[in-house]
């Protein structure tokens, strides 16, 4: 009798299907605790599910109180709060210009350094 299970094989939780053994152990661990989405094959936690189907259904719920935007997740307003309207700026070693985040100053140096490299 053959004890090995063929591949691709599909999740008896939810519809995605795994192409081997060791992805397919994984998911069945992750698949119990999490929600598959009825529109494509990602699975989330029970607090981030209903953001996530609320991007394939177009829902934003969640509104700006700065500005006209609405967003689908807790998680997506959040983020937009803290890079567009945080008060939080980083002033630049080389330049008078302020940023709002770091990643932003990242990018600045790139840039600014590879102009004055020439």
């Amino acid at each position: 009798m053959n004890r090995h299970h063929k591949f691709p094989r599909r999740c008896c939780n939810c519809p995605l299907v795994l192409t081997n053994r060791a992805q397919y152990l994984l998911h069945l661990k992750l698949c119990k605790q999490l929600f598959c989405c009825p529109y494509c094959p990602r699975a989330f936690n029970v607090d981030r599910i209903g953001g996530h189907i609320n991007t394939h259904v177009g829902n934003r719920p969640y509104m700006c109180p700065r500005c006209d935007r609405a967003f689908a997740s807790s998680t997506a307003i959040k983020t937009h709060l803290e890079t567009v309207h945080s008060h939080k700026r980083f002033s630049l070693r080389d330049c008078q210009q302020f940023l709002q985040s770091e990643p932003d100053e990242v990018a600045h140096d790139l840039i600014t350094s590879s102009l004055f490299d020439r």
